[in-house]
């Protein structure tokens, strides 16, 4: 029997109220098509993590982290990388403002 191969989409978002839009417009083209989502919002240094973002991210059923920024979005990707379980096959990435059609 041949074992079933885990998706899991991993993000980076600015926390904004607008890219809360977009992403849940994102999170909605790509719902049912990975096993996990992990969506890493970023704010800047004496900012709180935007509300919204992690809303809209838990209404997905995604897994929800924060990433001071600090200009390296290498350090960023690396970080929200780091959240996927290694029991994940293969990691999605895209931008809040992409849209999958027909994932």
């Amino acid at each position: 029997m041949k074992k079933e191969k885990k998706i899991a989409l991993a993000m980076i978002v600015k926390g904004s109220d607008d890219e809360a839009v977009a992403l849940d417009r994102c999170l909605s083209s790509l719902d049912g098509s990975v096993d996990k989502m992990f969506i890493t919002s970023t704010f800047k240094k004496g900012e709180q993590p935007n509300k919204q973002v992690e809303k809209v991210a838990k209404l997905h059923k995604a897994e929800v982290s924060t990433f001071e920024w600090c200009d390296d979005f290498a350090k960023a990707r690396n970080f929200n990388f780091s959240q996927v379980p290694k029991e994940y096959d293969y990691i999605l990435w895209c931008d809040a403002d992409d849209v999958i059609r027909g994932a």
